[in-house]
């Protein structure tokens, strides 16, 4: 979000171009169709880069939010969750491919210098400094050394208890979105030796966490059918969750700019929200606690050893993935993670 002008990762509709400088009334511009699934975005002037799954990386140019083009793509050896940008390289969190490393010097035809395969799926990252920050699912947090960006290499990592999707990094501190454990605050001070050394529980599926861009006191969470929760960051090393807002739609994303919380709703669009000094006021959506609508899911046989069969139905079409966790509560495997009709 600049200068009232929203870009958003919009799934299965692409890449869409809205006015939001009457953020009572945000208004629909353009939009770029694609054939992959829309799950990550970064701006940088006047383009946009996606992490468009099947369809890995594409650019995109912005210049005219009315008809926003597609300048160059490159289909990643995985499936392309997340990306960060920096100066004229992506890095891209490309599922079971792990981290690529992506050229744009020359944006039409982007190429892949290096990679590096991980423990598990790459979900979303963060560049700062000299590494990158990987959430890897049930990999927990994965620290690459970048300096070299040539020859990426594994610096450090920690294990997580839940599933990590996503992760922002504030000086020495990653907070990882970690599924149903909540947010994992990991001292990353020693590269080599991340330590986890506070887990919030907001008894909901963190799955994403917007920043503001400068001096933030609050991180904001998005938690799936739960809507969204603030953690205070006062204390950087000890938040503290606070206030809560249900939204009627799964919260999927968010995106923190000027006072305002932009909302990646699911099936129910954008939504916006004004938070000054923490609180959420202004959300189209009536203020409703929405219980984690549960699917119908049977495993036979559980427990297995060595192969089971999963069905599973959905209450309505939309994303669904399952997870398999061993007896000891580990994850073990994804098994699906994409969207059902």
């Amino acid at each position: 979000v600049e200068n009232g002008l929203a870009a958003i990762a919009d799934f299965q509709g692409g890449l869409q171009m809205m006015d939001v400088s009457d953020t009572a009334d945000p208004q629909l511009l353009g939009q770029l169709d694609l054939t992959g699934l829309v799950n990550g975005i970064e701006i940088a002037g006047d383009r946009a880069y996606l992490a468009a799954t099947s369809d890995g990386l594409v650019i995109a140019d912005i210049s005219d939010p009315s008809a926003p083009s597609q300048i160059g793509s490159l289909v990643t050896p995985g499936t392309a969750f997340g990306v960060d940008i920096d100066g004229d390289l992506a890095y891209v969190a490309d599922g079971s491919g792990g981290l690529q490393v992506v050229d744009m010097s020359d944006p039409a035809a982007p190429q892949i210098i290096s990679n590096l395969v991980l423990p598990d799926m790459a979900r979303g990252l963060i560049k700062s400094g000299s590494f990158v920050y990987i959430a890897a699912a049930g990999a927990g947090l994965q620290v690459v050394d970048v300096s070299d960006p040539m020859n990426p290499y594994l610096r450090g990592f920690t294990d997580t208890p839940g599933v990590a999707s996503a992760v922002v990094v504030l000086e020495d501190l990653a907070y990882v979105a970690d599924g149903t454990p909540g947010v994992q605050v990991i001292d990353v001070s020693d590269p080599t030796l991340p330590m986890v050394i506070k887990a919030v529980d907001f008894a909901a599926n963190a799955v994403a966490i917007g920043m503001p861009d400068s001096m933030p006191s609050y991180l904001y969470v998005a938690c799936g059918p739960q809507g969204m929760r603030l953690l205070d960051i006062e204390n950087p090393r000890e938040p503290q969750p606070a206030e809560g807002l249900s939204t009627i739609h799964s919260t999927l994303g968010v995106h923190v700019s000027d006072g305002c919380a932009f909302i990646a709703n699911g099936a129910g669009g954008l939504k916006i929200a004004f938070c000054p000094c923490g609180e959420l006021t202004g959300v189209e959506d009536p203020p409703v606690e929405i219980p984690a609508a549960a699917p119908n899911l049977t495993v036979s046989p559980n427990p297995f050893n060595p192969r089971t069969t999963i069905t599973f139905s959905l209450r309505v079409a939309g994303w669904a993935e399952v997870d398999v966790f061993d007896l000891a509560g580990r994850h073990q495997a994804t098994v699906a993670h994409r969207s059902f009709s």
